[in-house]
């Protein structure tokens, strides 16, 4: 899947606001990193100015990992 020998083999993409349909509600991550078509890094950006952006960004992480998401709402085509 991922061609760790010669990386230029390999396609990258990033992409904000990428919504994920969920079974009671939407997780939009600011942030989501393609390899090849396979999600690998997801990346929540805080303002700096807000009290806690850290524990906030945490948080809001936590949050997608324990929602029950089905199916993505935007197909991703490599070429």
């Amino acid at each position: 899947m991922i061609d760790f020998d010669d990386i230029s083999n390999n396609e990258f993409l990033c992409v904000n606001q990428f919504k994920i349909e969920g079974i009671n509600q939407n997780v939009i991550p600011d942030i989501v990193l393609f390899v090849n078509g396979l999600p690998l890094a997801v990346i929540e950006a805080k303002s700096p100015y807000i009290a806690n952006p850290m524990e906030s960004g945490i948080d809001q992480l936590r949050l997608y990992a324990t929602s029950n998401t089905t199916t993505t709402t935007r197909t991703l085509e490599i070429s």
